[in-house]
């Protein structure tokens, strides 16, 4: 049967017209089937976990319209409940940084009583990503080998999830020296020359005073030493960071290297609902048929970023025929009317 008119009960969170900017109408609505509806139930429910709504409850009737034969209306009754808060966050198993210096860093918040703009809902997307930046901070403090983890515990009885995070931090590792090894042509002595002279200086100003190992520190001169490849000309080119490691010592080369061209095949945009692709592909450094190397794609991902409507971005290269590429670009987009507050 088709579907005639869909009718939602109990909604407080969403207005009508913003479920059909999460689900195209004509294909989960346009004919009755129970396993779209099902889908539709699943998906929905995810949205309501983002805003950190635990406890929702989705259900259905099918409305059989005597009058009309072959069409039907689909009852839909939802049960939003409270938005789940954060009771208490734990960490396990950190030596080097305080639980308040962990919790200065990480998005999520215990609640309190005392700070009523501190926005301590349960957000599971929010707690992942603040897995990665525990482990940043880690890895910017000379933490190379760190690993984190975590796990939630639901208290139903009080609509509150309490948060476990479990950090084996490794060894603390020591910078020693850095040095280039480059082995790309075109390139002049007096060229080879400046680039020594760039990691040189770089490790002077940077490492060498504190010269803990740092991650960050790393793709930055990685960067540096792109910017200066390209503005003497070099398209294709590739640096590769190799580590050498003795006790807790690591000694760093960047290696320069040739790389093959590669031509942009195709870009295909998945995981947007609401956000259109001309709005993407307009941020995306290259287009179809142009050369493409790691400057493009990171310039990209910069631009992504800066729109400030996606939680994730990242940008794929698929290695086809003839060194040509498909860039898979996948991005998670922010729920809406997600916003924070400051006082």
């Amino acid at each position: 049967p088709k579907i005639d008119k869909i009718i939602f009960h109990g909604i407080k969170r969403f207005k009508e017209e913003e479920i059909y900017e999460f689900f195209n109408k004509d294909e989960y609505f346009k004919f009755y089937n129970s396993n779209n509806i099902d889908r539709f139930i699943n998906e929905f429910n995810k949205i309501y976990y983002s805003f950190g709504y635990n406890q929702i409850n989705i259900e259905y009737d099918i409305i059989d319209l005597h009058d009309r034969k072959n069409f039907v209306n689909l009852d839909f009754k939802i049960s939003e409940g409270d938005i789940s808060r954060i009771n208490r966050i734990y960490f396990i198993g950190n030596n080097y940084f305080n639980k308040n210096e962990l919790l200065s860093e990480i998005k999520s918040k215990p609640d309190n009583f005392f700070l009523i703009f501190r926005n301590a809902n349960f957000k599971k997307y929010q707690v992942k990503n603040d897995v990665n930046r525990i482990s940043n901070l880690y890895k910017d403090s000379g933490f190379r080998n760190i690993k984190v983890t975590y796990k939630t515990e639901y208290i139903s009885s009080k609509n509150t999830f309490n948060v476990y995070f479990y950090i084996n931090e490794g060894l603390n590792y020591n910078f020693s020296q850095f040095d280039v090894d480059t082995q790309v042509s075109n390139v002049n002595i007096d060229q080879i020359n400046e680039i020594k002279s760039i990691v040189n200086n770089y490790y002077l100003k940077y490492i060498s005073k504190k010269n803990f190992y740092n991650i960050s520190k790393i793709n930055k001169l990685k960067i540096i030493l792109s910017d200066y490849l390209y503005n003497i000309g070099l398209i294709f080119f590739e640096i590769q960071v190799l580590e050498n490691i003795e006790n807790t010592n690591i000694d760093i080369l960047f290696k320069i290297i040739d790389s093959p061209p590669k031509y942009v095949n195709q870009i295909n945009i998945f995981g947007n609902t609401r956000t259109l692709d001309k709005v993407i592909r307009r941020e995306i450094a290259v287009a179809e048929g142009d050369a493409v190397n790691s400057d493009k794609i990171r310039i990209s991902n910069k631009n992504l970023n800066k729109l400030g409507i996606f939680k994730n971005v990242s940008i794929k290269e698929k290695f086809g025929k003839d060194n040509n590429v498909d860039l898979d670009v996948n991005i998670e987009e922010k729920s809406t009317g997600e916003f924070q507050v400051g006082l």
